[in-house]
This record gives C-alpha cells, sequence and structure tokens, in this order.
C-alpha cells in the first residue's frame, strides 16, 4: 500500500510540475492584454487557479484558446472585441466563469494566431507525457508486484550432461545466439540451453551472466540451475549484488537448488543478509531478502533456517515501517514452510537470550499451531525469565481449545 501511494504521490507531483510550467505561460497571456477563455470547476483535467484583481478563472491542460482580434473562436466564448476598441466590462461566458476580454498585443496575436495548431501541439505534447508517465507507473506496479513473499520452488537439474561431440554440436546453435543484438533471443538462447543438458552449454552461459541486459542474466542463472554443474557456483557467488530484482530472485531459485554449502550458504549470507553497510529501507530489497529466508525454510536441510528467521527478527526492529511490515508479512508466511515453527520451538527452549524466547513465544502464539503448544505451556512454567513467561502464556490464550 505504501508504494502505491508513494507513486500515487509522483503522479501529483508531475501533474504540479506541468502546471507550474504552464500557468506561467497563461498568466503572460494576460499580461500581454489577451483572453482566456473560462471553464467549469468540475472539468477533469483542470490543473491550476489562477487569482488576481481582474481574473477568475481555470486553466486547462495547457493554456485555453485565446480570443484573437478580430477572429471568433469554436465554442462558447462571447463575440471578438475588434482592434483598438476600448477594453470592456467583465463578461462571463457561456460556461459560467468570469473572463477578462482585452484586445491581444500584435506580437501574441501573431504568436497565437493559429489556434489548432496550438490545440494539436497541446493534444501531443500531453499524450505523450501521460504514456511516459505511465509507462513508468506501470513497470514500478510490475517490478512490485512480482517480488511475491513465498518460497521459490527449487530447479530440476539434470541427471546427466551430455558431453560428446554430437552433444557439442547440437548446443552450437544457441550458444551462437547467445550473442544476437535482440536481447530477447538472447534470453531465449539461455532458457534452451538449459533445457539441453549439454555440458558445452556451461562456460557460454557464465559469459551470459555478464550481459547487459537483466532479462538474459536471469536467464542464464536460471540455465545453470538446470544444468547443475557445481563448477558455475562460484561464478553464481560473484553476482548475488546484482541491482536487478529478478536476477537475484532467479540466484536465490538456483543456488538454493545446488545442494553443497557455498551455494545455500550464499543465499543465506550473501542475499538474505548481504554485507553492506548499506541501511535496509527499500521495500523491494526487503521483499527479496525474506523470499531467499522463506526458499531456505524449506529445504530438507535445516542449517539455514534458523539464522535467516533471525534476519526477520532484525526487520521487525528496523526504524522504517515498510521494513517492519513486509518483516510481519514474511513471519506469517514461515508458519507454512517446512522448517519455521520446529526452529521457533527450538528458540524458544534453548536460546540464552530472553528477547528472542520472548519473541518465540509471541510468534508460537500467533502461529497457533498445536506443535507448538508443548514448548509454550513448559515455557509459561519454567522460564526463568518473568517476561517469557508472560509472554507464553499470551501466546496460549490464542490456541483453541485441545480436543480430548
Amino acid at each position: 500500500m505504501e508504494k502505491l501511494l508513494k507513486l500515487m504521490l509522483r503522479t501529483t507531483w508531475f501533474i504540479k510540475s506541468i502546471g507550474r510550467l504552464l500557468v506561467p505561460e497563461a498568466q503572460r497571456i494576460l499580461a500581454g492584454g489577451g483572453a482566456l477563455r473560462g471553464t467549469t470547476g468540475n472539468v477533469s483535467n483542470d490543473i491550476r487557479v489562477l487569482k488576481g484583481r481582474q481574473t477568475k478563472l481555470r486553466v486547462r491542460t495547457m493554456f485555453c484558446p485565446a480570443l484573437l482580434p478580430e477572429r471568433e473562436v469554436v465554442g462558447d466564448v462571447v463575440p471578438v472585441v475588434p482592434r483598438n476598441a476600448p477594453p470592456p466590462a467583465n463578461i462571463r461566458c457561456a460556461s459560467g466563469a468570469e473572463i477578462l476580454s482585452t484586445p491581444l498585443s500584435n506580437s501574441l496575436s501573431n504568436s497565437l494566431s493559429n489556434s489548432w495548431l496550438t490545440t494539436s501541439l497541446r493534444n501531443i505534447s500531453l499524450k505523450l507525457c501521460l504514456a511516459i508517465l505511465m509507462g513508468s507507473l506501470l513497470g514500478d506496479l510490475k517490478a512490485y508486484a512480482q517480488v511475491k513473499l513465498a518460497p521459490l520452488p527449487l530447479l530440476t537439474p539434470c541427471t546427466q550432461r551430455a558431453s560428446d561431440a554430437k552433444a557439442d554440436q547440437a548446443a552450437q546453435p544457441f550458444i551462437a545466439k547467445l550473442k544476437d543484438k535482440d536481447a530477447a533471443v538472447r534470453a531465449k538462447a539461455a532458457e534452451e540451453l538449459g533445457k539441453s543438458c549439454y555440458q558445452a552449454a556451461a562456460l557460454p552461459l557464465v559469459t551470459a551472466l555478464q550481459d547487459t541486459a537483466p532479462t538474459v542474466r536471469a536467464a542464464a542463472v536460471k540455465a545453470l540451475g538446470q544444468l547443475g554443474d557445481r563448477e558455475t557456483v562460484e561464478d553464481l557467488r560473484m553476482i548475488t549484488g546484482d541491482a536487478d530484482t529478478n536476477v537475484r530472485l532467479a540466484l536465490i531459485q538456483t543456488l538454493s537448488t545446488f545442494t553443497g554449502f557455498l551455494a545455500r550458504n550464499a543465499v543465506l549470507n550473501h542475499i538474505a543478509n548481504p554485507p553492506t553497510d548499506f541501511e535496509v529501507k527499500d521495500e523491494t530489497d526487503v521483499r527479496v531478502r525474506c523470499v531467499a529466508v522463506l526458499t531456505l525454510n524449506e529445504l530438507p536441510n535445516v542449517e539455514y533456517s534458523r539464522k535467516g528467521i533471525y534476519f526477520v527478527y532484525g526487520f521487525l526492529r528496523s526504524p522504517h515501517a515498510v521494513v517492519r511490515q513486509v518483516g510481519e508479512q514474511t513471519m506469517l508466511a514461515l508458519k507454512d514452510t517446512r522448517n519455521a515453527l520446529r526452529e521457533l520451538i527450538d528458540t524458544l527452549k534453548t536460546h540464552n537470550n530472553p528477547e528472542l524466547r520472548r519473541w518465540a513465544a509471541v510468534w508460537l502464539g500467533k502461529f497457533g499451531l498445536e506443535d507448538g503448544r508443548d514448548a509454550l505451556t513448559a515455557a509459561a512454567a519454567n522460564d526463568a525469565s518473568p517476561v517469557v513467561k508472560d509472554a507464553a502464556t499470551k501466546a496460549l490464550t490464542q490456541f483453541k481449545a485441545p480436543i480430548r
């Protein structure tokens, strides 16, 4: 929701910026003795109200069509005032807004004599601006929607990789396409090489990890996960700091698929908790980190689960509301993972830090899973910390009565 609010604010800023550029032009027309067409206050694309001692009108997306000397303007505007005639009194146009009509200066008259051109330019410029704006907003929304807080499924690596001459020859057309000018062609070639199970594909895919297009890099990462060549793990570890969201998500999926320590440790300590000094405050960034934690908590090997959960504990204590919110959502999602319940139970039973034991008790209560009841009951009765006892007692009230 906060992300959407930021996008709305960006839209508002954009419209106000247009107003700041266009309203001075309307003021210039008035200063030069021109007259602007009045509009009603309920026009959807009104931007700014001009106020002055002699003017009271709303300005549409650009300055309104001007009353030109000795010409008529199409629309609900009063007849033209002849050149050199004395300024008339205030008049009211059919739409109901007051305007002041006086002759235009010669220079201004010349600059605006082709009112159809002015209108066309106005319409074209607005359409271009809106297209750029909407493209930006939709791009942000698409990126935002992609980072769902859920574990990523592991890939299915090749059981064996063909390395004979026939396989090498079959791989060459796809390897050649990795150098195509079109990024879509390169990405598709990477996908096909991942499915091929050709050993010859490994090195070209490693090279594609440095491609300028993030779609190609992400496709190469997944392809290497499908090939399952352990020799490429170090190359994958080297790009865990990639700035692109989809590349990092692909790295979570691929490195988690490899069963070795180096690969899965990279997910934990290079993606979920990268070694940087930057403060965590970007929503997309923290979502990617939490996806890494959720994915690790689905692995049969629990070696990486608990530390990942403790990273989420840190997010819950962040000074930034958006980080805390994502942390809460991640804890709720952890309820449905393979390992999280057991890790919280073990934390409540064995951790030396009473604050972490209290926190584990709180979330075991929120989970409300029956397997957590015994640990909470024991903590409520026997924990050395009164704070933990109290938290465990309150957590038990969130459980349904046991079935006898």
